[in-house]
């Protein structure tokens, strides 16, 4: 079972039961093929999608690399969809092989600049082991998981619709953590907004990252001089990198931990601040399982 899921609460999860099937075909290349089932004790009326023969081939190449070929062959009911996401659901950009290929690409980069022990210095500044690279990454990895389940369409979260006195259509939905580790406890209200904007993804990703224009946006940082403490590198291009920031203001300083990505199709940026003592350990190496983050982001 899997349910395939847009970052936005605003298009409903895809829903799907089926078989997966991996098979070596020769001495370099693999395959792997998924196909929905028919099974008594499932409810058909619950799969509005259903898998015919999908999935990849895996071709080593014997240099380091490999190509990956992808094919999605989905049937799905027509169901209403949200009109900001309408097209780019229709025209197969939101749930297509190609989105898929990009997003298997960041995250075989991210985990070789994970594993990587010998990360150039300009891409690894301001921490000083190998360790407390991971470490950082670890729990930054771990925060960016927690804001894409947050603010999916899955039917395990109950979201309500607001509509704002500008019209915009926000979603929000409240849940309780009661003794999970890794996130605040106590109750947790997520709120969601859509807009489209006149330019491009790229300019509204470098004018979030921008530590120097932070202050137009984010209220954390109302009054306060930012600075980049970390600067840690996790794929080629610039833009995927995990940064903590120092926001010293008058009274108090706040760290903030940000995980960037961004590739072809789409961009993400997140954030949480993060306590400067338990950043501080994860920084030198220590397991960061137990730092508590809330993330925010686009």
């Amino acid at each position: 079972f899997a349910e395939i899921q847009m970052l936005t609460p605003m298009v409903a999860t895809r829903e799907m039961y089926f078989f997966r099937h991996c098979k070596k075909l020769n001495t370099n290349q693999w395959a792997i093929v998924d196909v929905s089932i028919d099974e008594d004790n499932i409810d058909a009326s619950s799969q509005k999608c259903r898998k015919r023969p999908s999935g990849c081939i895996i071709e080593d190449k014997s240099n380091g690399h490999c190509k990956v070929t992808w094919m999605e062959h989905i049937e799905c009911q027509k169901i209403p969809i949200h009109s900001l996401y309408r097209s780019i659901v229709n025209t197969g950009l939101a749930f297509g092989a190609r989105h898929w290929i990009c997003t298997l690409q960041q995250q075989c980069e991210r985990l070789v600049f994970h594993v990587a022990t010998n990360v150039p210095v300009k891409d690894s500044s301001g921490v000083d082991t190998l360790a407390g690279r991971k470490s950082i990454l670890t729990l930054s990895q771990r925060m960016s998981w927690s804001f894409c389940r947050a603010i999916g369409g899955s039917r395990r979260i109950s979201w309500k619709k607001i509509v704002s006195k500008t019209g915009d259509d926000i979603r929000v939905s409240l849940r309780n953590n009661l003794n999970e580790q890794g996130e605040p406890l106590g109750t947790i209200l997520s709120a969601v907004s859509s807009i489209w904007l006149p330019l491009s993804h790229h300019a509204l990703f470098d004018f979030l990252r921008d530590e120097n224009r932070r202050n137009e946006w984010d209220i954390m940082s109302n009054g306060s001089t930012v600075h980049s403490t970390v600067n840690l590198a996790k794929g080629q291009d610039r833009g995927n990198a995990v940064t903590v920031m120092d926001m010293k203001g008058e009274e108090q300083s706040v760290l903030v931990l940000q995980d960037s990505c961004t590739n072809a199709y789409e961009s993400m940026v997140v954030y949480a601040p993060v306590d400067i003592k338990g950043m501080q350990s994860v920084m030198t190496g220590c397991d960061s399982s137990k730092i508590p983050v809330l993330p925010s982001g686009f």
